[in-house]
């Protein structure tokens, strides 16, 4: 649970992100138009939360102590919303940068750990790609800050990949 000072300091998550804008050239993305479908129809699994979200999970925001997260950094984008918006969002981002078995044991340790089903993952999985697809370029440098050189041909084609299994299920 959140203090109530905790609390104040945050800003909420918009309630439902579906009804946010998203770029002219999401558009140009030829699953662009369908990929937003997808998150609307999908939107009635998402809860509001009161739980602390980073809102920038993703493996460059870790520090690894031998095997574990020793740190967390950069809580610039913390709310108070649905923790399973972090959990898919590092997902997605794992998957397009080819890091598919790692991906999936991030999830099932969560859902493992926390006992929960989580139902709101399409759709925050969705959100995530819909946030990926116009901003490609600066996921590809992010990761190249880390020292990992990702061909950014085939993290197209894996996100394409990503995409069309979500438009599918």
């Amino acid at each position: 649970a959140i203090s109530p000072s905790l609390a104040s300091i945050l800003r909420s998550a918009p309630p439902s992100p579906v009804d946010l804008e998203p770029p002219a050239r999401f558009f140009d993305h030829p699953q662009g138009r369908d990929l937003l479908a997808r998150r609307s129809a999908l939107a009635a699994s998402v809860s509001s939360g009161t739980c602390l979200v980073h809102g920038d999970y993703w493996p460059g925001n870790l520090l690894w102590r031998e095997d574990h997260v020793a740190a967390v950094l950069d809580w610039e984008a913390a709310v108070l919303g649905d923790p399973v918006s972090d959990v898919a969002y590092c997902f997605a981002e794992m998957r397009y940068f080819g890091l598919d078995e790692a991906a999936d044991h991030f999830v099932a340790t969560y859902r493992d750990i926390t006992q929960s089903a989580l139902e709101s993952l399409p759709y925050w999985t969705v959100t995530a790609l819909c946030r990926a697809l116009p901003e490609l370029d600066s996921y590809l440098d992010g990761w190249s800050g880390l020292g990992f050189e990702p061909d950014p041909v085939r993290v197209r084609h894996r996100l394409s990949r990503l995409i069309a299994e979500m438009l599918s299920d």
